[in-house]
């Protein structure tokens, strides 16, 4: 996934969702960003867009990073 982060061109996200922990977890951003719509488009972060504690191995982008022409 492409990013605007300034230090990186692509995200690498085998693993999507968490289980809340502990009480910093109640102002955690990926909370928000897993229901966003701009996340929603992608089948992994459908399975946890309720934070309810489900954990995805997104075996597929496993994959992803041996497409790369160069480091990112």
């Amino acid at each position: 996934m492409s990013t605007n982060i300034s230090w990186t061109d692509e995200t690498w996200n085998p693993i999507v969702g968490c289980s809340r922990t502990s009480s910093g977890c109640k102002n955690c951003y990926a909370f928000t960003a897993a229901a966003s719509a701009r996340l929603q488009q992608f089948p992994q972060y459908q399975k946890v867009k309720d934070w309810d504690g489900t954990v995805e191995f997104v075996e597929s982008a496993l994959l992803k990073p041996l497409s790369w022409k160069k480091p990112k």
